[in-house]
């Protein structure tokens, strides 16, 4: 019975990424923002972020914890020192022009985990705020393309994820480890806020590992059954 529960628990934990807690919006958010658009500096408490890789910027400046982050949602905002409810979700939740429950793209995701990786080809990290600002707003732009809020901004990310995938708008985002954050503000009737990116490595598929125990897991289940029917 043991191994039953075990097993019924490890199918639980594989079925059910999401997770809530809260996301801070910090002063120095507007650093490197373009207009309305990220880059923005989020403090995330409750999503486990101690496998959180980021660019050379957070890691040596921010307190620990903290992250940039990009709009899913051109109509939706968030204000800077402001606490909001944040639960991870593999879509996007109403505002925005896309409709409610648009999922995020794989062109997000693969364009998003290399910039949380400090990787992504032509972003300007550590050049001037000036230049690192005309990289967070092309991203920003592209970001929003690939979500269905804006035209193509056609600029170098944009052709970069256009050569990457047949259709950079399929998929989805958490193949490569990338989710939305769905803000809301309040508790009793919670308004819907802003949603932002979030990566999380540690959710990054490992090839069928997992699958691969879980299939074991659940063959063992089948024979112990069939054990107990004798």
């Amino acid at each position: 019975m043991k191994r039953i529960i075990f097993v019924l628990l490890l199918v639980a934990a594989v079925a059910q990424p999401a997770m809530a807690g809260t996301i801070t919006t910090l002063s120095t958010m507007g650093t490197y923002a373009a207009g309305s658009g990220g880059e923005f500096t989020l403090l995330a408490s409750g999503f486990g972020l101690n496998g959180y890789v980021d660019d050379p910027y957070t890691k040596n400046l921010l307190q620990q914890g903290t992250f940039q982050s990009f709009c899913l949602e051109v109509h939706e905002y968030i204000s800077t020192n402001a606490v909001y409810n944040a639960l991870k979700n593999t879509n996007a939740v109403k505002g925005g022009v896309g409709g409610p429950g648009d999922p995020l793209s794989q062109g997000t995701g693969w364009l998003y985990s290399q910039f949380a990786a400090g990787t992504l080809p032509g972003y300007n990290f550590l050049g001037t705020i000036a230049e690192r600002k005309a990289s967070a707003r092309a991203l920003q732009n592209t970001i929003w393309w690939l979500e269905d809020e804006v035209a193509d901004p056609v600029n170098a990310f944009s052709i970069l994820v256009a050569g990457q995938f047949a259709d950079p708008k399929a998929g989805s985002a958490s193949t490569y480890g990338v989710y939305a954050l769905n803000l809301t503000q309040g508790q009793a009737r919670p308004l819907d806020r802003q949603d932002v990116l979030y990566y999380d490595p540690q959710t990054v598929p490992d090839g069928g590992t997992t699958l691969m125990l879980l299939g074991g897991a659940l063959m063992g289940l089948g024979a112990l059954s069939r054990k107990f029917r004798r």
